[in-house]
């Protein structure tokens, strides 16, 4: 027997348990000796059977549709205005000799034009703009400017602040207007000047 009948059962007895369990026949057999199979169910009903094909089929068809109606190979991309970007290079270095040969820069009063006596153009010189002021970005519109017109307002309080404006608005070529009810006066100096080089700019798209 593997036990005796003591109730602390001795070594010995202990190694026959162990070799019980753990023989080499069992570790052999649940490691190399034994091959599971799932096992497989016959359902012999022909209502379940034609659905069974039904939904195969259905989803073959679906497959399909996938890959060939709805073209699952093929991206494709339609650009949206949101992804529309531009900006401007303006021109590079100082402005040479060409620059100043340029008409409307070496005889701007040649374009003045008067539309009334409210719209009167009179172009007095050509100007290297700066950096900053090459174009004008509103959204996704861009300005690039070829003439500007520049207004300059003064204002004093008192006759003897109002004496001084006179004299330095006459200094700068403005129009110097009198008080007529109230203590304030005013210079007013207006300028229009044509861009030099803005044929240089360029304009870049992405899209």
């Amino acid at each position: 027997p593997l036990f005796d009948d003591s109730p602390f059962p001795g070594p010995s007895c202990c190694v026959r348990y162990l070799r019980a369990m753990l023989s080499c026949d069992d570790i052999i057999d649940g490691v190399i000796g034994t091959i599971y199979v799932p096992r497989t169910l016959a359902i012999h009903n022909r209502r379940i059977g034609l659905l069974f094909r039904v939904l195969q089929v259905a989803a073959l068809v679906w497959v399909l549709y996938n890959v060939i109606a709805m073209r699952a190979w093929q991206i494709v991309s339609v650009p949206l205005p949101d992804s529309f970007e531009m900006w401007v290079d303006g021109p590079s270095g100082q402005a040479g000799a060409a620059a100043a040969a340029a008409p409307h820069c070496a005889d701007p009063s040649s374009f003045n034009y008067k539309f009334s006596d409210a719209y009167v153009y009179n172009f007095a010189r050509c100007v290297d703009l700066p950096e900053g002021e090459v174009f004008d970005k509103f959204g996704k519109a861009l300005f690039v400017p070829t003439s500007t017109q520049e207004r300059f307002i003064w204002m004093a309080s008192g006759p003897e602040d109002c004496a001084d404006l006179s004299s330095r608005c006459a200094s700068v070529g403005g129009a110097f207007v009198p008080a007529a009810t109230a203590p304030d006066c005013k210079c007013t100096r207006e300028e229009r000047y044509f861009v030099k080089r803005p044929e240089e700019v360029v304009v870049h798209f992405n899209h």
